[in-house]
């Protein structure tokens, strides 16, 4: 999943993703980014701030799956507003 929520007055956006990813700890990772984005023509140009944005370990699996990936879809709104507020406060 990934989804851009425009913030109001500002050229910014916030770039939420949930993914799997096999780091120190494999699972389902929300993470929650400030970005600009440039649409010329078909491409788009994506410019962000090296740390400014947050990840958090929702999930943990052993394995990527399906049901894996519904279930931590089905948790994600809780932690997308907390990440999403500690990202705003860092950009006002």
């Amino acid at each position: 999943m990934k989804k851009y929520e425009k913030l109001e007055n500002t050229n910014i956006e916030l770039k939420i993703e949930l993914y799997y990813k096999k780091e120190n700890e494999r699972g389902y990772y929300i993470s929650v980014s400030p970005v600009k984005r440039e649409f010329q023509g078909n491409i788009i140009i994506e410019t962000y701030t090296a740390y400014s944005g947050y990840k958090k370990l929702i999930l943990p699996v052993k394995r990527q799956s399906d049901k894996g990936y519904n279930l931590a879809l089905s948790e994600a709104p809780e932690w997308i507003d907390i990440i999403k507020d500690k990202v705003l406060s860092n950009i006002q």
